[in-house]
Formats: C-alpha cells, structure tokens, sequence
C-alpha cells in the first residue's frame, strides 16, 4: 500500500501586515478517498501594521495496514512589523500540519506519522513585542471498531520559537498511538513534540503530550510514551512544562505494560523560572494489571538572581483506582501493579535561586485484594546557591490499598543549599489497608522504606555570614492498618544534613555555623507498633563549627 502525501507548508506572513497564505493539503490517498490531506488554514492579516500571521501547514493522511502518514506541512514564519513609528509586533507563526493513520470498523491502522514543526513568530521592534511561536502538528494512529488494532509510531512536530522581544514559544504537538473501542490492542511508540523556546522574557512553549492508550473494556496496551521538553524561557522568562508520557487504558479488566517518560521542563534563565517537569505513568483502570517502567521529567534549570529550579515531575505505576467511582465511595476497583517508578528531580539554580522540588514516586494496586509491588524513587531536591534553599525531596509511596504490599520505596534527598539551607529529605513509606476484612486481610511482607537524607547547608559567604542549615531527614513509615500482619517489614529514616561551616572572620566577628538538620523518624505500624522519633541536630559555633545532624529514630 502506498504512502499517504504529505500536507504542504504553510505561507509565511508578509511584512507590515500581509497575511500568510495556509499550506495545500496531502492529495487524496489511491483507493482511499475517504482520507484526504486537508489545506491549512491561511494566517489572518495584521492589525495596524503588525505582522501577518504565518498559514497552518497542510494535513496529511492515510489508512489502512502498512500506510504512513503524510507529514504536516510547516507552519509560516510569522510577518515582520514596521520598523517605522510607532513600531509594530511581529506576526505569530504558523501551526504545523497533523498527520494521522487511520482504520474503522475494527480494522488495523499500522504505521508512521509525523506532526509538522510549528512556524516560528514574526520577530518584534524595539518598541513591539514579537509574534508567538506556532504550535507543533499533532500526530495520530488510532483505530475504531471492535477488535481493531492500532501499532507503529508517532512523532508531534516541534513548537515554533517566538519571535525576539518578549515573544512565547510555541506548543509541541501531540502524539497518539490508540484505539477507542473493545478487545482492541495498541501497540506503539509515541514522541511528543519540544515546546518552542521563549525569546528575551518570553515563556518557553510547553512540551507536547505523549499517549499510548485503549479506552474500552478488555483491551491490551503496550509501549512507549515519551512527552516532549519544555522550551527555554530566556531573560527572566519561565521555561515551558514537559509535556507528559501516559501509557494507559480507562476500561475495565485492562492489561497495560509499557514505559512512560515525563519530559524535562525549560530552563528559566536571568531570573527566571525553571519550567516542571512531566508525569511518567503507566495505568490501568478497573480490575486491571499494570507492569512497567514510569519516569518523571526533570525539572527545568534556572539561572540568575532570583530564580528557581522547576519541579520535578511525579512518576506512577497503578492499577485499579477510578476517581470519583467504587464501592464505599473509596475510588478503587480490584487491581494489580508492579513496577519501577522515578520521580523526576528538581531543577537546580545559580546565582541566588532556589532548587526545584523533586517529584514523588508511587507505586498502587488498589481494590479488594489489590496488590502492588516494586520500586519507587522520589526526585532529588534541586540544589540552590549563596543563601537559598535546596528543594525538598520527593516524597516515594508503595501502597497496596485493601489488600498486600511487597517493595522498597526511597525517598529523594533534599538538595544541598551551596551557601542557604538544605532542603528537607522525602518521606517514604509503605502502606496497606484493608477495609472489606476488618484489617485482618492486609499485609506487607518484604517492605522497606527509606526516607530521603537532608541536603547539606553550605558555606554562607564571608566576614562572619552564617553557615546554612542541614536539611531535616525524611521519615520511613511502614503501615499496616490495624497492626495485624507484616513480615520482614523495615523503617528507615533518612539522614539529617550537615550544618555550613561559618563564615571566616571580618568586621562582625566569625560567622557561626550552620545548625545540623534533623534525623529522620522510623515509624512501623504493624504488630507491636514501633514510632522512634529522629533528634533534633545541634547548633553552630560561633567560631564558625557547623552542627552536627541529628540521629536518626
């Protein structure tokens, strides 16, 4: 079978006002009239001597086994504006052209399609701001009917950057590999598109979400989805969110295996703020297993006075939890879920700024004799500098509700302050709950829990600056609701951070040290209950001797 045509390119916006003309569509695929290339839409004409704004690029199409997906046509360059009095703001950029593989009626759509890239805006004056990138194509194999199948591989087409003064990046595109019917079965590997970078203060675009799903009962997932990266925010502006990667399916008695990967948010950079990262999850709905691999993307770095680090993004492997639905009102169904999941870590900062917070990390089989087990990791704490603080570890959870528990679960470790504070380690912890046996049903066996260490506080400048604080350690808890049965089950807490160390003598004496973070709780909840507090750290000297943590519970 031949491949669909790819949609044509978007007209670029004219200087001064001239609109930009939309892309020609794909020429209708042989044997398959239903599915034609669409023309893209022609971009709107300036206003008051603005830039015209760049045309779509044009959709591409196909059907059917074996077919490809045209590629969307890029979108225009946005229109320049007048240089001369009063000045005008360049036109935005044109989006890029979908592309899409397609069956009906129980079919196979089998393939490859590819999103066109956004335009990038038309750039500003000195007086103007420039036009907004143009969002990235989003691209498409799904398949409908009873039975169908949908496999291969989408890719989103890249946001447009924005244009300089001020201007947005734009959005990456989406990309999809699905199926919207029963006893279906996906197969597929979905990149979304990168947001488009933001130029002096604009925002970064945010990445393109990246989904490999089923969406009806019965149905079989597997795969990989990747969300796209958040583009740069530049001069102050805010680096755009990574998009998320979900492998998931919404029906009941749903199998899913796969990987999920949050995208990495932007840099903020001069100020700015660091853009979060992405969720990672694998997810299965209704009585349904859940086996795979989730990743949080990283938060977005930032740079400069003032800035701070992006937040990690969150990771999940579950299965068996519907919101809002379930017996009791408790929101779950029977389900099973193994696996690994990261929380993403939190972006770091220079100059002055605060670390992101790392994401968290949870593993849940949920439902009358759910069962989870696995690994799950929280993110680092992103680390600061000169009298900032570290972010916060992310916290990681292992949690069988209504039924049994097995795993490891450590949290992520504040970030260390380079001159402020640490940041706070995570907590972990590893929970069961069984409502439907009177607590008795419910076990963890095998489970440990970590809680993240605090970051270090480091040296606080000079001339008697005083050394930052160690960040309190995370606590592990293992629970067992009603303390019936565990086996092998261990608590750890995480350590506390060292205190800085003072600063060296100058007109107001030597600077004292930083005082010693906390240790860490150990809490276990099962037969006998155990609660050990961690101790507080001691102070600094004045001679600048930092503290020291405290001990652990």
């Amino acid at each position: 079978m031949s491949s669909g045509v790819a949609g044509g390119f978007g007209g670029a916006g004219g200087t001064g006002g001239t609109a930009g003309a939309g892309g020609a569509g794909g020429a209708t695929h042989s044997g398959l009239p239903g599915f034609v290339g669409k023309g893209g839409v022609a971009g709107s004409a300036g206003v008051n001597g603005d830039g015209g704004v760049g045309g779509d690029g044009g959709a591409g199409a196909s059907s059917g086994t074996g077919a490809t997906g045209g590629t969307g046509g890029t979108g225009g360059a946005g229109g320049l504006g007048k240089t001369s009095a009063p000045g005008h703001g360049g036109g935005g950029g044109g989006g890029g052209g979908a592309a899409s593989v397609q069956a009906v009626n129980g079919g196979t759509a089998s393939g490859t399609a590819t999103g066109g890239a956004g335009g990038g805006g038309g750039h500003g004056t000195t007086i103007a701001a420039g036009g907004r990138g143009g969002s990235g194509g989003d691209a498409v194999i799904e398949a409908d009917g009873v039975g169908s199948t949908a496999t291969g591989t989408a890719t989103g087409g890249s946001g447009g950057n924005g244009g300089t003064n001020g201007a947005t990046g734009g959005d990456g595109g989406v990309s999809t590999v699905a199926s919207h019917a029963a006893a279906s079965k996906v197969i597929g590997f979905a990149t979304a598109g990168n947001g488009g970078d933001g130029i002096n203060a604009g925002a970064g675009g945010a990445g393109g979400a990246a989904v490999v799903s089923a969406n009806d009962t019965n149905c079989s997932v597997s795969g990989a989805a990747v969300g796209g990266a958040g583009g740069d925010g530049t001069n102050a502006g805010t680096g755009g969110a990574g998009g998320d990667g979900l492998v998931d399916t919404l029906g009941a008695g749903a199998g899913v295996s796969g990987t999920g990967t949050g995208g990495s948010g932007g840099a903020g950079t001069n100020g700015g703020v660091g853009g979060a990262g992405g969720l990672g999850e694998v997810n299965a709905n209704q009585d349904g297993t859940a086996a795979g691999t989730a990743t949080g993307g990283s938060g977005g770095n930032a740079r400069g006075t003032g800035s701070t680090g992006g937040t990690g993004g969150d990771a999940w492997v579950q299965a068996g939890y519907v919101d809002g639905l379930g017996v009791n009102g408790g929101d779950h169904f029977e389900g099973v879920a193994t696996g690994s999941v990261i929380g993403g870590n939190g972006g770091d900062a220079s100059g002055g700024g605060t670390g992101g917070d790392g994401g968290y990390g949870l593993v849940m089989g949920a439902g009358d004799h759910g069962s989870s087990g696995g690994t799950a990791t929280g993110g680092s704490g992103g680390a600061a500098s000169s009298g900032a603080v570290g972010g916060a570890g992310g916290s990681a959870n292992l949690t069988g509700l209504y039924g049994s528990t097995t795993g490891t679960v450590t949290a992520g470790d504040g970030g260390d302050g380079n001159g402020g504070n640490g940041g706070d380690g995570g907590n972990a912890w590893v929970i069961t709950y069984d409502e439907f046996n009177g607590y008795q049903g419910s076990s963890i066996t095998n489970g440990t829990a970590i809680g993240g260490d605090g970051g270090y506080g480091g040296l606080n400048g000079t001339g008697g600056a005083l050394g930052g604080d160690g960040g309190t350690g995370g606590w592990g808890n293992l629970l067992v609701s009603g303390g019936q049965t565990s086996t092998n089950a261990t608590g750890i807490g995480g350590a506390g951070g060292h205190g800085g160390d003072g600063g060296s003598a100058g007109s107001n004496g030597s600077g004292d040290g930083g005082q010693g973070g906390s240790g860490g709780s150990n809490s276990f909840n099962g037969t006998g209950g155990i609660a050990n507090p961690g101790q507080a750290g001691t102070n600094g000297l004045p001679d600048g001797t930092p503290g020291a943590p405290g001990a652990n519970g």
